[in-house]
């Protein structure tokens, strides 16, 4: 997969969503290649890690 990257969005404290892509030009066009359809990674501790940072920057 080189060339590709991942883009990871949190749309809920404990999720993940990860979207593999690849962007490259052809000719006068940008042309964006994703991977599969996006995958979604369950981590139950991901909201105490988020509140735990969040109440150091105080």
């Amino acid at each position: 997969m080189e060339g590709f990257r991942s883009l990871h969005l949190f749309p809920n404290f404990n999720e993940d969503v990860v979207i593999v892509y690849k962007i490259h030009q052809n000719g006068n066009h940008i042309v964006f290649h994703r991977i599969g359809d996006h995958q979604t990674v369950y981590d139950p501790d991901y909201e105490n890690r988020f509140r735990n940072r969040r109440s150091k920057k105080k």
